[in-house]
């Protein structure tokens, strides 16, 4: 079962070894050294992934994995025996695997990994949820595209062992991937856990959907954006998966903590001079007894703080106090 004690920060590796299962396992070295809960991987049976017309079409932007569509993906479709090892060699770590039809869900059913991943494009495929459902392995399901009608439909075929993700196709970012996360709200009534997938480098939208209660959150990883295939552009690399993880620890410290945090330096230096403090309104001479209107609040933050505004009341000045003069422990009979 996935732990939703925190969030889960998964390592898509997807198609981002080209076919190379070594190159999986660097990827996979590299998400644990980073710190990631999971690393992801896919399987699909190619002939059911799309029409002959389509999959013998030539892809000019996949050349260097393959002439055709139907080439490229059989170059990055990974044996189950190879995914078997890798998922071994991810250890202590969880894999999840993308299964994109019935046919791949029923040849990785041996294979001890930690949960299944529905992709957008085929959260409404009928056959292939009956074959997650039939699964005891929780399923992580993004369902972007989606209507209301057709993500209640996957609730009630998958269960309570199923996560709903926002996923943001885009590679939006800055104040326009931080609205995108909006959207992740909006799966709350489903009343599943929910999570965040997308695909932009920055870490803003990610560490928004955390604090709107994400409990999982996933980003492509690769080793290299400018190798071949489509999706190592929008990818992250090891050192900023491993920032983002930093963050997202960071993030959760503070949700979960039990009090307001202390101030940082640097905040306090920030109000010090907009920050109100105790002040003298008028003279007041060594012996006398402050009342109220003696008193004031004002910035800078050089005197006592408000809150000791009632405790300087009534008491006697031990020194002789000029108008404007900032009211500190040593000047007041406290």
């Amino acid at each position: 079962m996935i732990d939703r004690t925190r969030c889960r920060v998964v390592a898509a590796i997807d198609g981002n070894h080209n076919g190379d299962p070594d190159v999986a396992s660097r990827l996979i070295e590299a998400a644990r050294a980073a710190g990631a809960d999971a690393v992801k991987l896919e399987k699909r049976t190619v002939a059911q992934t799309a029409v002959r017309q389509v999959l013998d079409r030539p892809a000019a932007q996949y050349a260097a994995l393959g002439t055709t569509y139907r080439k490229a993906l059989e170059r990055v479709d990974l044996p189950v025996e190879v995914l078997a090892r890798l998922t071994r060699g991810a250890a202590p770590m969880e894999t999840w695997i993308a299964a994109h039809d019935e046919e791949s869900c029923g040849a990785l059913k041996d294979v001890p990994f930690a949960a299944w991943k529905l992709e957008a494009p085929v959260a409404v495929h009928v056959p292939l949820l009956g074959a997650l459902a039939r699964d005891a392995r929780p399923v992580v399901a993004a369902v972007a595209g989606c209507t209301e009608r057709e993500v209640r439909g996957l609730v009630e075929a998958v269960g309570p062992r199923l996560t709903l993700l926002h996923a943001v196709t885009s590679p939006a970012s800055g104040a326009s991937g931080v609205l995108e996360v909006a959207g992740l709200a909006s799966l709350a009534h489903f009343g599943c856990p929910v999570g965040y997938t997308d695909a932009a480098l920055d870490a803003a939208p990610a560490l928004m959907a955390v604090a709107l209660g994400a409990t999982v959150i996933e980003k492509r990883l690769t080793l290299d954006r400018t190798a071949a295939g489509p999706h190592h552009r929008s990818s992250l690399l090891p050192g900023e998966l491993a920032e983002l993880v930093t963050r997202v620890r960071e993030l959760e410290s503070r949700l979960g903590a039990a009090r307001v945090p202390e101030p940082s330096p640097d905040a306090l230096d920030d109000l010090e001079w907009h920050r109100v403090s105790i002040v003298a309104t008028r003279p007041i001479a060594k012996g006398t007894a402050i009342t109220p209107d003696m008193l004031a609040l004002r910035a800078p933050s050089r005197g006592l703080s408000a809150r000791f505004f009632d405790a300087v009341v009534g008491r006697r000045a031990l020194y002789d106090i000029a108008e404007d003069d900032f009211i500190t422990f040593g000047m007041v009979d406290l």
